[in-house]
């Protein structure tokens, strides 16, 4: 449509009910800014009001709608707070960093469920894909059952015993201590595997 096509319109079709202009669609930019100076002198106080009053409603309803939204997750979904423990006492920095770790992977895997909106089927994305899986697994199944094991393991000592003066010590509990520590050891070894590998596909952390 042209500026004088849409001058050859109908009124009907170019004032609704003889006094709210309506704004043409398909023009090109010349034609455009030629209806624009007609409306603004045909329709002085409306074009304004349409134009200027009505950019600033969108504007002032625009930052009411973001300030709902931060409201909202400010109260109710927190997505700024990692939530690593059920305990509110005293935690080291290097539990907190290693529980934020998981907790931020597992979040991943089972919030945002990544497998069912990626594609992973890439070259880019085959290897971050097979590790993302390898250290879900490993931090829901695996290090629970190692550490039950070491906890099994510790409560299975003689109740008098005193694990930092090491007093009424046998050699049943002198092999059960070594054996904690190996399986401890062992198991710190491969979070701290798991730990860096999370750090090296953080950038395919996202949905």
């Amino acid at each position: 449509m042209t500026f004088d096509d849409y001058l050859a319109l109908p009124k009907q079709e170019r004032v609704k009910w003889g006094l709210f202009y309506i704004s043409p669609s398909g023009m090109s930019r010349e034609d455009w800014d030629k209806w624009d100076h007609y409306v603004s002198v045909r329709f002085p106080c409306q074009s304004f009001l349409r134009r200027e009053l009505w950019s600033e409603v969108g504007y002032f309803w625009r930052k009411l709608k973001h300030s709902w939204y931060y409201l909202r997750c400010l109260i109710w979904h927190r997505y700024h707070i990692i939530k690593i423990d059920t305990d509110p006492t005293w935690k080291d920095a290097d539990y907190k960093i290693e529980k934020a770790l998981e907790k931020l992977l597992i979040d991943f895997v089972e919030g945002e469920k990544p497998f069912e909106r990626i594609v992973w089927d890439t070259d880019t994305h085959r290897e971050p894909e097979k590790i993302i899986k390898q250290v879900y697994d490993f931090f829901t199944y695996v290090v629970p059952q190692k550490q039950k094991e070491i906890d099994d393991l510790f409560d299975s000592m003689s109740l008098g015993f005193d694990m930092i003066s090491g007093k009424e010590t046998t050699d049943e509990e002198r092999a059960k201590i070594h054996k904690i520590h190996e399986l401890e050891n062992k198991l710190n070894d491969a979070k701290t595997e798991a730990y860096i590998s999370i750090i090296l596909i953080r950038g395919f952390l996202w949905t």
